[in-house]
């Protein structure tokens, strides 16, 4: 376990069992970068066995196992303990100033996010990063409505369908024409007035519902704190959580790094492989249009 002064910023993670090679992976791609010498590592510990603890407790600063927040009135996986605790971090990890989540399955390329979220929490209390954006939508078609005759449609989609369900069908409206901000990588400022928002609607969700799958709606209800009161919130370029599921990006062959397909073509600093088959090898193009089959790791 790394030992030290507790630095302003912490990242924070978890996993269980089946899933620690893709902690594994991300805890050691951030020392690899020498991330941990800009802010502190912490993760939470969900039923990890004990040579897995082992392993990432030199990596990390901290691993905490945590109980479940609230009792629920319903039986959940183990694992779902992770969504419910996220509102929760500024109390599991006390004395930051700032909070950042990267999900397991998201791969880090470079350092250039910490310096950028540290100074974008200084005027903004949220920082999110959309799911639907230009360097994604040029070839994705719209999935928020689908076609029953002629020039009559109707609103679709997994998305609508929980907020009708959870928020009513004013705001599950609305929504249809908003941006969705994904919560696999998100950052918080320790005093932003987001944290009990979001606490207090996620919680009512759970509260309220007789099985599991309400736990899912922890990135639905912060969307939904955000368009209740927008003033602190600060949208990141979709290169500090880039969705592969939404695009393939470009493929530098010699630096084995990616790329965003909008020009400049800038580095992505973050990839997130939520919904996406990473053992897999798939035809990214470089910049000079030639095709390569890999995987990305």
């Amino acid at each position: 376990m790394i030992s030290m002064k507790k630095k302003i910023t912490t990242i924070i993670s978890g996993s269980d069992q089946n899933n620690f090679w893709m902690l594994d992976n991300l805890c050691r791609n951030l020392n690899k970068l020498n991330i941990n010498n800009q802010v502190d590592i912490n993760i939470i510990d969900i039923d990890l066995k004990p040579d897995q603890k082992n392993r990432i407790n030199k990596i990390v600063n901290s691993l905490k196992t945590v109980e479940w927040p609230i009792k629920l009135n319903f039986k959940s996986k183990n694992w779902k303990k992770l969504l419910i605790l996220r509102p929760y971090l500024r109390e599991i990890f006390p004395g930051y100033k700032n909070y950042i989540w990267l999900d397991t399955d998201t791969i880090v390329q470079n350092s250039d996010f910490c310096y950028s979220f540290s100074e974008a929490l200084k005027y903004k209390s949220l920082l999110m990063c959309p799911e639907n954006d230009i360097s994604y939508n040029f070839e994705k078609s719209n999935k928020n409505f689908k076609k029953l005759l002629l020039n009559f449609y109707k609103p679709y989609g997994w998305v609508y369908k929980n907020n009708l369900r959870f928020f009513g069908y004013k705001y599950a409206k609305e929504s249809l024409f908003r941006p969705l901000f994904n919560a696999g990588v998100f950052c918080l400022r320790n005093n932003s007035l987001y944290w009990n928002i979001w606490k207090k609607k996620y919680l009512s969700i759970v509260k309220n519902s007789s099985d599991d799958y309400c736990l899912n709606m922890d990135q639905a209800s912060l969307n939904y704190s955000i368009y209740e009161d927008s003033s602190y919130f600060g949208i990141l370029d979709v290169k500090y959580n880039w969705l592969l599921k939404n695009k393939l990006p470009l493929l530098n062959r010699k630096k084995m790094k990616f790329y965003k397909n909008q020009i400049p073509h800038e580095e992505i600093s973050i990839l997130h492989y939520t919904q996406f088959d990473i053992k897999k090898k798939y035809t990214f193009q470089d910049l000079n249009f030639k095709k390569h089959k890999c995987k990305i790791i």
